[in-house]
């Protein structure tokens, strides 16, 4: 991993800023003035703690004014649409929605992230399962997955994305997650 360009070509470490936990996540939410009920869900499903989407999923949410708690989900399933276009493009340019080595190596580490309780791996775990640094990078460059370095793991890109790998699995690998 760290034989990627970005590396060679810089100095000292990034420093990595990481997401927000799932509690400061939710706080985050509702002080935008997105009620509970549907923070604590956009959370879980789709934006984890990534501020990005956190603020993309609390304008999408905030522009449903008077919200109601009947339609929370519609609102969520509205949002996760919204989200899932960008994802499927990002796994189809990794090459995980073709039959190929693209996506048979990047079902395996997806896989494993899935299985783990933290939705991480080692980077030694990632080069046992995926030895081939090309299709490391492939996965890395085509945002499925992030290095960190702070810790020399790997984890989904966002929420959405693990979200979306755990619903696609059966049908891409014709596998059941246990």
């Amino acid at each position: 991993l760290k034989g990627r360009t970005a590396w060679s070509r810089a100095e000292l470490p990034p420093l990595e800023i990481g997401d927000l936990s799932d509690e400061e996540a939710v706080s985050y939410l509702m002080k935008r003035k997105v009620p509970e009920n549907i923070a604590i869900k956009a959370v879980a499903e789709l934006a984890g703690g990534r501020f990005l989407l956190l603020d993309r999923v609390a304008d999408q949410i905030l522009q449903k004014v008077p919200l109601d708690d009947r339609l929370t989900d519609v609102y969520l399933t509205a949002i996760k649409q919204s989200l899932a276009v960008t994802v499927r493009h990002d796994f189809k340019m990794a090459g995980l929605l073709t039959n190929g080595q693209e996506k048979a190596a990047g079902w395996r580490v997806l896989a494993a992230l899935l299985k783990s309780p933290s939705c991480t791996i080692t980077s030694e775990e990632l080069d046992d399962i995926l030895p081939d640094l090309a299709l490391q990078n492939n996965l890395l460059s085509k945002k499925v997955i992030k290095y960190h370095s702070s810790d020399d793991t790997i984890s989904f890109k966002s929420r959405i994305v693990q979200t979306m790998a755990k619903e696609l699995y059966p049908k891409m690998t014709g596998e059941v997650l246990s």
